[in-house]
């Protein structure tokens, strides 16, 4: 699909997404400066798990106080909570900094009750019959702009280990995305959620669309992303720091080749046969797994740039498949409603994670992704089960159409 047959909030959407890139940068740097303040993962560890079981109360609050059906007004709302927490990063220095990094997690996170509106929107806007291929273009624009950013300002900071200057970049990125919050009202297309008077959207109807075949896609979600939740940026960034001497530019090199590989790996699957569906999502968590155990061997740092390009490759083709498997399991009107509900079990199942991946760290840079290799092949048997359901399925629906 090229770019010009996409509907135009399909474009502006994309669009939004790429102008968000370079806030990865921010975003990099925010466990590293809590590295020169001295903090270690399993101090990061606790502090991300104790944000998240803090903010609870927060979020709860803030989602029922969301009653417009606006999307965009959502949209709005992540990007001014999570400035927030940015600029408040521009404070975090001496004894204080523990306190203000936590308060900066807490708006973060904050954000949170929203998440799900991104793919409720991307079903609105997407055409239905190429979602997969504007996917394409949902990946890799931002992308390209994430592998841009991340090699000049990565180059820019190199061996700056001040932390006021670092502190600085979280103001710019503050009053950066305040204006991306301008962006989404006033740009972007709306997009109102239909809800049918009488009893809202809530887990009975949540329930019942768990009943199919989207039971084995949470399933396969929830034990990837759990993979991925073992391995976070902050652990990176200790193994990066540990195992490899390296700082700012290091990391910043390591981002910038998964970024170009998603741009790569969307090239490659826009030349991939359509409909190969639950194979090449097996394939892609497979490269995840071999690409994880590549990083708890420690290779040469050169290694590891090509190792973070494969896993990145491998795990943009999966977000493809499985986002096109999600959409192709529910309607336009359940898409806010089952994402929620996604959304919700992924959080609450996930509270612990980075306590675990710190805790895993801390015994060794290296162990935590062992444990998420061991984790991403274990998705293989649950995909098989899916795609024997799903031939199932077919062959009954087949043979009711013969009688």
């Amino acid at each position: 699909m090229r770019w010009s047959e996409l509907p135009r909030p399909a474009k502006r959407y994309i669009l939004y997404h790429t102008l968000w890139s370079p806030l990865g940068f921010a975003w990099l740097l925010y466990p590293y400066l809590l590295y020169i303040e001295g903090f270690t993962p399993l101090d990061l560890g606790v502090l991300y798990t104790a944000t998240s079981l803090a903010g609870i109360p927060l979020r709860v609050a803030i989602g029922k106080a969301f009653t417009t059906r606006d999307i965009r007004v959502g949209l709005a709302a992540i990007d001014l909570l999570q400035g927030a927490g940015l600029g408040l990063m521009y404070l975090a220095v001496g004894p204080q900094a523990p306190l203000v990094a936590a308060a900066s997690l807490l708006l973060s996170n904050a954000a949170e009750p929203f998440f799900h509106l991104y793919p409720a929107y991307e079903r609105a806007v997407y055409p239905e019959d190429r979602m997969e291929e504007a996917l394409l273009w949902h990946m890799a624009l931002p992308e390209a702009g994430g592998a841009v950013s991340y090699l000049l300002l990565g180059v820019l900071f190199a061996g700056v280990r001040d932390s006021g200057a670092l502190r600085l970049v979280f103001l710019a990125a503050a009053g950066y995305e305040t204006l991306l919050a301008v962006y989404d009202l006033a740009v972007m297309e709306p997009v109102v959620l239909s809800v049918e008077k009488g009893e809202a959207p809530g887990l009975r109807s949540l329930a019942e669309a768990l009943r199919g075949g989207l039971a084995f896609f949470l399933a396969v979600y929830l034990l990837y992303l759990a993979a991925w939740r073992l391995a976070p940026l902050f652990v990176l960034e200790n193994y990066v720091l540990k195992a490899y001497g390296r700082g700012v530019l290091g990391i910043a090199l390591l981002q910038a080749a998964a970024s170009a590989a998603t741009l790569a790996s969307m090239l490659a699957v826009d030349r991939l046969p359509r409909g190969l569906g639950l194979k090449a999502l097996a394939a892609a968590s497979l490269g995840v797994s071999a690409s994880m155990l590549g990083f708890y061997l420690a290779p040469p740092f050169a290694a590891l740039v090509a190792l973070s390009f494969a896993a990145r490759s491998f795990d943009a083709a999966w977000f493809v498949y499985a986002r096109t498997w999600f959409f192709g399991l529910i309607s336009r009107e359940e898409a806010a409603i089952v994402s929620a509900g996604v959304s919700a079990a992924r959080e609450t199942l996930f509270l612990a994670m980075p306590l675990a991946a710190g805790a895993l760290a801390q015994q060794g840079p290296g162990t935590p992704y062992l444990a998420a290799s061991l984790m991403a092949a274990a998705t293989l048997p649950l995909i098989y089960a899916a795609h024997r359901a799903q031939g199932a399925g077919r062959g009954q629906a087949t043979a009711g159409r013969r009688s």
